[in-house]
């Protein structure tokens, strides 16, 4: 049988494992929470890289939209301005066949 003190000391040897346990605890909760912590802001900085990223590739496609528009208005102007040569051409073929003027 159990004497008081014996109880006694075991009570308290399992308190101080307890305690032991509890430090341990914590020190692993705070490494843990370091760990969390660096893994928190290394992510954040891949998240304002990517960002940044994303903004530029949006600049790039709205200056790649934009050139293609201006080519495509060049384009059009050129094609326009082609049709003009051809009916002034056609025009001045046509009146020098009513003059009888020698074509060149």
């Amino acid at each position: 049988m159990l004497t008081r003190s014996t109880r006694y000391d075991s009570t308290y040897l399992y308190t101080l494992q307890l305690m032991e346990q509890i430090q341990v605890n914590n020190g692993s909760s705070k490494t843990m929470e370091d760990r969390l912590r660096a893994k928190i802001s290394e992510l954040e900085v891949k998240v304002h890289e990517a960002r940044d990223e994303l903004e530029q590739a949006n600049r790039t496609a709205s200056k790649s939209s934009v050139m293609h528009l201006e080519i495509a208005d060049f384009e059009r102007t050129v094609s326009n301005l082609q049709s003009e040569v051809k009916e002034k051409e056609e025009s001045v073929s046509n009146l020098q066949q009513r003059v009888g003027a020698p074509e060149e």
